[in-house]
C-alpha cells in the first residue's frame, strides 16, 4: 500500500486553499473517468492574472497553459497520464476551454479549484493617491515620531483630517491594482539635460537623462473581503553630482570636457495588512518635490471593490 501523501496547499496571491490527499505515482485508475468541458474564458482573459503566477514558465505559454499546469500540480497530481498508467487526460481547446477526462473526484476539485480562482480574481482593490503639499513644523511634530525608519505610517480619519487643514492639496490619482497586479500610485520625473558627449555643434552634444520618484503598489484580499495586504515601494534616483570629465573627440582626436552625473538611487519596500480602506500616509523622499517649508505627503486609501457588484463593500 502506497503511504498517504499529505495534504496540497495551494498559496495563490494570499489565498491558501487545502487539496488533498494528492495520489502518488501508484494509484490505479479509475473506471468511472468521465469526460467534462470547462470554460474558463473569464479566468484566461483577466488582466495581470497570469503574470502573478509564481510558478516557472514557458516564454511561449499562454495563459489556457498556465491554468492547465496549476491543475496538474494541485488536482490528484498522480494520476495524470503519463504519471499514472491510463491516468486523466487534459486538453486545451480554442485557449478558451479545457477537455477535461478524470475520475469524479478529481472533477469536483478542478470545480473548486475554479470556483477559488474565480472568487479571488472577482475581487479588486481601488486606490485613490493624493498629493499634500505639508507644513514642515506640523509634519515634524505629528507624523515624523510616528514613522521611525518606516517609509509609510497607516493613520485614522482624525489625522488626515489634521494634515489637510496644514497642507496644500495637489493632483489625485486613482488606479486598480487585479490580481496582485503591479500598478504605479504616483510618479514625478524631471529631465535631467546636459552636455555629456563630444561634438563640434553645442546641440548634438546634448544627453537627456531624468531624475524623479516612483511609488508602486501591489495588493491582496482577505477571504472574507474586509481586510487587504498592501505593498508599497518607492525609488528614488536623485542628482548627486555633475562632475566634468575630458573624452577623446573621435572625429578631432582632441580631449573635449563634457559633464558626467553621478546619482542617488534608494528603494524601500514596506507590507501592510490594512482594514478596507484604511488610510496610508507616505511621505515622498524626493527632494525636488518639495515646496518650500513644505514636506510632499502622498495621503493613499485603498478600497476592495468585489468586480461582480462593483461597489465597495
Amino acid at each position: 500500500m502506497c503511504p498517504m501523501r499529505p495534504t496540497v496547499l495551494l498559496l495563490w496571491s494570499g489565498l491558501l486553499v487545502p487539496w488533498g490527499p494528492a495520489l502518488g505515482q501508484g494509484a490505479k485508475p479509475r473506471s468511472d473517468m468521465t469526460t467534462v468541458v470547462y470554460d474558463v474564458t473569464d479566468l484566461v482573459r483577466r488582466p495581470g492574472l497570469w503574470g502573478s503566477l509564481g510558478e516557472p514558465r514557458a516564454r511561449d505559454a499562454e495563459p489556457i497553459d498556465l491554468l492547465m499546469q496549476q491543475i496538474v500540480f494541485v488536482v490528484e497530481p498522480g494520476s495524470w497520464k503519463g504519471v499514472a498508467e491510463n491516468g486523466g487526460t487534459i486538453r486545451a481547446w480554442q485557449g478558451t476551454q479545457l477537455e477535461v477526462r478524470a475520475s469524479p473526484k478529481a472533477h469536483e476539485q478542478i470545480r473548486q479549484l475554479l470556483e477559488a480562482l474565480r472568487r479571488l480574481f472577482d475581487a479588486a482593490i481601488d486606490v485613490e493617491a493624493v498629493l499634500h503639499q505639508v507644513d514642515r513644523a506640523w509634519f515634524d511634530k505629528e507624523v515624523q515620531p510616528k514613522l521611525g525608519k518606516q517609509a509609510v505610517l497607516p493613520v485614522d480619519e482624525a489625522l488626515v483630517e489634521s494634515l489637510r487643514r496644514h497642507s496644500s492639496t495637489g493632483p489625485t490619482h486613482q488606479v486598480r491594482i487585479v490580481a496582485s497586479s503591479d500598478v504605479v500610485v504616483f510618479a514625478v520625473h524631471d529631465p535631467l539635460i546636459y552636455p555629456g558627449k563630444p561634438a563640434a555643434r553645442p546641440v548634438d552634444a546634448v544627453v537627456v537623462d531624468w531624475t524623479g520618484v516612483s511609488i508602486r503598489a501591489q495588493g491582496w484580499t482577505s477571504a472574507d473581503r474586509r481586510r487587504l495586504g498592501l505593498k508599497l515601494t518607492q525609488s528614488v534616483k536623485e542628482l548627486a553630482r555633475l562632475d566634468t570629465k575630458e573624452v577623446v573627440d573621435p572625429i578631432t582626436d582632441k580631449n573635449v570636457p563634457i559633464k558626467s552625473p553621478r546619482f542617488r538611487l534608494t528603494s524601500q519596500t514596506d507590507e501592510l495588512t490594512l482594514d478596507d480602506g484604511q488610510i496610508v500616509l507616505v511621505p515622498v523622499r524626493y527632494v525636488a518635490a518639495a515646496a518650500a517649508n513644505r514636506v510632499p505627503v502622498l495621503v493613499v486609501k485603498p478600497v476592495i471593490v468585489v468586480k461582480a457588484e462593483e461597489r465597495p463593500r
